[in-house]
Formats: structure tokens, C-alpha cells, sequence
């Protein structure tokens, strides 16, 4: 009874370990496939040294070197004439309105005659003083007249130079009636007419200086200490788009903004022959030097999500060998390498989104 019982479990025992065999042949030859399938045909380019000039890009606006607004010096009066309008050239010095003045010419025609009077006055006394010092010479009249008619000519002369002093300061107030150009440029804004009254609030023109520009830009913190004081800056506007043009780095503010975490540098740019005007929108780049290192293209980096970490796909015997890099600066699509590269190596242009560190490659191209 008991071998019958058992000759029937070792048929099963058998039958089991046979298909258990056939199951685990098949997996290998599958396992063996896969394999073969999981050989991902890359294309490389072999790391050299070099150097690359450290260029940024960022963009700017131009705006005048200097920009004026000309008050009138003298309120409430009505503006006679008005001598020039927007577009027009002006010189530091040049005149640009008048005030109405017959108020001020009365006063000074009023203050003329004063002093004229005045003269005459010390002439007269003048005539007295001599006869009566004559006359204490010669012991005819008292020191105390003579003391009289002394006072009377200090008087005179006291009157006659503060005749003078009203006569020059109301020719000044004349002078204010005129207005004159504060700087050379040229008329951008007219915000008065002739007719209208003049007011120390509301300028009759603006005047701007357009044969040297300032480029206003903004440059991420991370570049602040590469940036330097005459450092060459190029850029091209829209109305330009195939001519450089050049300035130099002129003044770098000293703080960083806060919420912006840039830096606002000014570029002095010359514009002798007006090509440029002050509101145009500049594509800039700025020259910071050379830097060495490893070049690669920047198609070959890899960024692991969420981080600022890079990596890429190095070719050894025929396998891809993840390396994390520590980057320098870029250029166009080149880039320095710091770290994770040696010159000569041959890394992955094309084709990584198939491979992880380990896998077997074929390289189908190499690009020198």
C-alpha cells in the first residue's frame, strides 16, 4: 500500500522538476535576448580643452547722457516768444523764450532816474562841503557845521550806492526774463506756448542730449564679480539689426536688488552722428573674459528633476558610465566642464533617454 502511494508522488516530483527546467531554459534564452535588444545605438563626441570667451546676454534701454527741463526763472508773467520747438538743436547758452518785461523796464527806467537825481544831489553837495571846509580854514564857520554837511555827503553817497545796487539787481530780474539754454541737445518736448503765463512748476522745454547715450541694463547677481569698469559691451537694436555697435561699462551700482537679484550697470555709448536715439530697446552682450576648461556641447548634459545637478553618459568598453559634472560658463551651445570630464573621453551626444549607467551601447556616429 505504501509504494503504491509513492510511485504516483514521484511521478509528480519528476513532472514538476521538468517543466521547472524547460521554465527556467526558456527565461535564460529570453534573459539572453533582452539583452542583445537592450544594446542602444548612441552617437558620441570626443571632450577636448579649450577656452571660451565668457559672453552674457541681456537686454537694455537707451537713454539720453543728460536730460533737462528749463524753467523760467520769473513767475506770473506772460512768455512774448518762444524761439525754438521739438526736434530743433540747441546750444548751452542759446535763447529760447522771453517774458513779457515792461514792469521790470519801468523799474529800471524808475531807478535810472533816481540815480540821476542822486548825482546831481552830490554834486550840489559836494559844491557845499568844499566852500565850508574852505571857510573852517579859514576860521569862519564851526566844526560843527562842517560836521553837518559831512553826514549830509555820506548821506548821499550811501543813497547813491544802493541806487546803484537796485539798478544792477534789477537788471538781473531783466536778464531772468530771458530764458537760455542750460546745455546743448536737442528740443524733445515744448509744454509751453507764447501767450501762456510762466510758472516755476511747468518747464516751456525739455532738452535732451542725444551724441552720447547711456545703456541702462541689468545683470543677475551671479555675474556681479566678473563685472569691471570699462569693460567692452556690444549690442544691436531692432531699427539695426545686422550693425554692432559699441560702448564701455561707465558706472556699476554698488547693491544688489533684492527681489530681482540683479545688479544695474550704465554703458557710456558714443552717438556723434545721431544713428541712436534714447528709448530704443538693445540686445546686449557683455565680453568677462576667457575661461579654460573642458568643452562640450550642451546638447550632451542631462539634469536630474528638481535639482541644479548635471550628468552625462561616458563611453567605457562599450558600456555607458553615468558621471556628474560641475559646469563652467557657456557659449552659444559649448560649454566649460569643470568637473566630471577628461579631455579625450568620448561622451553621448544623442541617445541617453534609452540609457542608464551600465548599459551596453553601439556607437553609430562620432562627431569630432
Amino acid at each position: 500500500m505504501k509504494s503504491r502511494k509513492i510511485i504516483p508522488l514521484i511521478i509528480i516530483f519528476v513532472l514538476l522538476g521538468f517543466t521547472g527546467f524547460n521554465i527556467l531554459r526558456k527565461y535564460k534564452k529570453n534573459k539572453q535576448l533582452e539583452n542583445v535588444h537592450q544594446v542602444v545605438p548612441v552617437e558620441v563626441i570626443r571632450a577636448r580643452s579649450g577656452s571660451l570667451d565668457h559672453v552674457i546676454g541681456v537686454t537694455g534701454n537707451l537713454i539720453p547722457f543728460w536730460s533737462v527741463k528749463i524753467y523760467p526763472k520769473v513767475p506770473g508773467k506772460v512768455i512774448e516768444d518762444i524761439y525754438v520747438d521739438k526736434g530743433d538743436e540747441v546750444k548751452k547758452g542759446e535763447l529760447i523764450a522771453v517774458l513779457e518785461k515792461r514792469e521790470i523796464n519801468a523799474q529800471l527806467k524808475e531807478a535810472k532816474a533816481n540815480l540821476k537825481a542822486l548825482d546831481s544831489q552830490l554834486d550840489l553837495v559836494k559844491l557845499d562841503y568844499n566852500r565850508i571846509l574852505n571857510l573852517f580854514k579859514a576860521n569862519s564857520v564851526s566844526k560843527q557845521r562842517l560836521d553837518q554837511i559831512q553826514t549830509k555827503l555820506k548821506s548821499i553817497q550811501a543813497k547813491l550806492k544802493a541806487a546803484h545796487a537796485r539798478i544792477e539787481y534789477l537788471r538781473i530780474i531783466r536778464d531772468d526774463h530771458n530764458v537760455y539754454a542750460t546745455a546743448d541737445g536737442i528740443v524733445v518736448e515744448r509744454f509751453l506756448d507764447p501767450g501762456a503765463f510762466s510758472s516755476p512748476s511747468i518747464p516751456i522745454v525739455q532738452i535732451n542730449y542725444e551724441k552720447k547715450l547711456k545703456l541702462i541694463s541689468y545683470v543677475s547677481e551671479d555675474y556681479f564679480i566678473y563685472l569691471k569698469k570699462g569693460l567692452v559691451v556690444k549690442f544691436n537694436v531692432d531699427g539695426y539689426k545686422n550693425k554692432i555697435f559699441k560702448g564701455r561699462i561707465s558706472f556699476i551700482y554698488p547693491t544688489i536688488d533684492p527681489i530681482t537679484r540683479t545688479v544695474k550697470i550704465e554703458v557710456e555709448v558714443q552717438n556723434k552722428d545721431l544713428t541712436l536715439r534714447s528709448g530704443m530697446f538693445c540686445h546686449v552682450q557683455i565680453y568677462l573674459g576667457k575661461d579654460k576648461g573642458v568643452i562640450v556641447p550642451r546638447d550632451v548634459l542631462n539634469k536630474i528633476p528638481a535639482t541644479g545637478t548635471y550628468f552625462v553618459y561616458i563611453i567605457k568598453d562599450n558600456r555607458a558610465v553615468l558621471r556628474n559634472v560641475s559646469l563652467g560658463i557657456s557659449n552659444g551651445n559649448l560649454v566649460i566642464v569643470k568637473q566630471g570630464i577628461s579631455p579625450g573621453e568620448l561622451v553621448v551626444l544623442t541617445g541617453q533617454g534609452r540609457l542608464e549607467s551600465g548599459k551596453e551601447v553601439k556607437i553609430v556616429g562620432q562627431i569630432r
